[in-house]
Parts: C-alpha cells; structure tokens; sequence
C-alpha cells in the first residue's frame, strides 16, 4: 500500500507576497511564527491579515514554542488554524493533552543530533500527528530548531515511523535528490519533487522520484520533460494553467495536470466539459 506523496511546508512568512508565492508553488502547508525572539515572529493580529485568505486545500499552520493554553486561546480567538507545530520543550503529555482540548492536529519538532535523539523521538510518534526533524540547535543558540543547518540524514535510514514525518534545515537544490533517496529509504510511500528546469528533472529521474511537478512550464519544455522522463516517473503539469493553455499542456504527454484555482471558476468547469465531450466518438 502506497503512503501519500510526500508534503511541502513553508513556514515563517511576514508579507502577503511571501504567503501567495508559497501557495502558487504548490505549498501544502504555510505557516506563521508566534515565538518573539524569532526574526520572523508576527503578532496575532497580523498572522490574522497574513492567513485570511489562504484557500481551504492549503493547511495553516501555527508555529509555537513552549506555549501556554492562555496563549493557544488568544490566537485562536482571533483567527484559524489547521495545525500547531510545537518547536520548544513539549513533553508528549503536553502534546497529547493539546490534541485532546484543541480537537487539532499536531507537529512536534525534534532537534537531531545523533541515534539517541530518534531513539527519545519515539515517544512523540505516539502521540503527534506529524514529527518534524530538524537539525539540534547549536550550543548557545537563542533560538530553537537547527538554524538553517542540516543534520545526519543517513540517522533516519531504517526506521519506521506510525506518522508522517518532514525533514526540515538546510535544504537547497544541492542536496534535494539526497533528501529524495533518504524519503524513499525510510518509507514505502511516493515520492514527489517539484521541478522547474529541465536540469532540475534529470535530478530527480536520477533519485529515483515517483512523481515529478513541472512547475510553470510552457508546453515545448513540458514535451521534453515527459521526453526526459521517459516513463521512469509519473509527471504532473501544474502553475500556469489556463483556460487558453490547458489543451496544449494536456498533448505535452503530462500524466496529470494540477489546474488548482481553475476549478474554482464555473466557467473552467463548463469548458472541460464541453472538451470531454468533444473526445467522445
């Protein structure tokens, strides 16, 4: 049985332009930061401007550390959220007990630095709906998390997990295909990578991805993806698709085409009815 493909999370975002690029780039996650000492904390009422507005098919996620119900309480008063994400010294009753008085689900982010630390992670497993590991924080950090630093990856490989799981710190477009080999090492589940050059591809045909995101390519370069590709994953067109476009990317070959907000509009759907209907014999 195949796990669901794997979750892009951005998190830490101050403006609106941040979040909307977040959301066309395909982001299953975005988040706001509630701890003061971080560079990225917002208040409340602005978390409220930043997430009004965000569509239902994308999770809103609330970033605390070591918070306080009173605390929980005045944020959700104020606005909604679909996740917390517990960054501090939680314990996994703290976790637990969050889960029961919220009725919402929970990540908890562990600090890596060796075997001992997934080892303790276990407990958290038991009672978090999502584990995020990050790099420990370095001695004398003011702040919690790896700092945009990246730990042991090889650490996970072989370990099974009762939840899903995200890989946080340090990620970049050097050492993406690496994270790629390591998900599909310590899960059975398909893995998916967004790509937006053809360079990009050829990485993740090399990892061994199972699913590949063409992202906000024009159709000729969508046909020599699907090319590159050649049937060694399965390929997805998404950003960028029009009402005008939709048929021409549908030729490229693409095994699937994400049309994200176009379904939202009547219009759209009146339109692919009307092509379904032409294909009919």
């Amino acid at each position: 049985m195949s796990a669901k493909p794997v979750k892009v999370k951005i998190c830490g975002l101050t403006e609106e332009e941040m979040v909307d690029a977040a959301i066309d780039a395909g982001a299953d996650f975005v988040g706001v930061v509630f701890f003061e000492n971080s560079p990225r904390h917002v208040s409340i009422e602005r978390a409220n401007e930043l997430l009004e507005f965000v569509p239902e098919e994308v999770m809103r996620v609330g970033l605390f550390v070591d918070a306080d119900n009173a605390f929980l309480d005045r944020v959700m008063n104020h606005l909604r959220l679909d996740l917390f994400q517990f960054h501090g010294r939680e314990t996994p009753e703290r976790i637990e007990a969050v889960r029961q008085e919220y009725g919402m689900p929970v990540m908890k982010a562990l600090g890596i630095a060796s075997a001992a630390d997934l080892d303790a992670a276990q407990a958290y497993a038991e009672v978090a709906d999502w584990l995020l590991f990050d790099a420990k924080a370095p001695a004398g950090a003011g702040r919690p998390g790896g700092n945009a630093l990246s730990f042991d990856w090889s650490l996970l490989s072989g370990r099974k997990w009762p939840c899903p799981w995200m890989l946080a710190g340090g990620l970049d477009a050097g050492n993406v295909a690496e994270a790629v080999r390591l998900a599909k090492a310590a899960q059975t589940g398909k893995v998916e990578v967004e790509c937006d050059t053809l360079e990009q591809v050829a990485e993740a045909v090399a990892a061994q991805a199972d699913i590949i995101l063409l992202d906000n390519m024009a159709p000729e370069t969508l046909r020599r993806a699907v090319a590159l590709v050649a049937g060694r994953a399965k390929t997805e067109a998404s950003g960028g698709v029009t009402l005008e476009s939709i048929r021409a990317i549908a030729e490229t070959g693409v095994d699937y085409i994400s049309v994200g907000r176009l379904t939202q509009s009547a219009r759209a759907i009146d339109i692919g009815m009307d092509w379904a209907a032409e294909e009919q014999p």
